[in-house]
């Protein structure tokens, strides 16, 4: 089997074409991944914040929950010292 050295300027065009059109491809994912990086660190602050928020909401419930629980006690007693007033023994 014979193998053909000769070279032409078709082919060293050719490999050359090949290889930059590699290292833009390369260079283009880089590019895109670092995009993709700050994206995603953007979206952990954003569900950081989100997290807090929502914990604050959640604690202002509670607290809503007991002024409610102490009003339904204090509308209770006023209840039993109305029906006392309006009842004599």
């Amino acid at each position: 089997m014979i193998f053909d050295w000769t070279v032409s300027v078709t082919n060293v065009i050719t490999v050359i074409g090949v290889m930059f059109g590699g290292l833009i491809a390369l260079l283009s994912m880089k590019s895109d991944l670092r995009i993709i990086s700050i994206r995603v660190e953007r979206a952990e602050t954003d569900l950081k914040n989100i997290s807090e928020k929502i914990n604050s909401v959640s604690e202002i419930l509670i607290q809503m929950a007991h002024f409610e629980e102490r009003i339904n006690r204090l509308d209770g007693r006023m209840s039993k010292v109305e029906n006392s007033l309006s009842n004599p023994r």
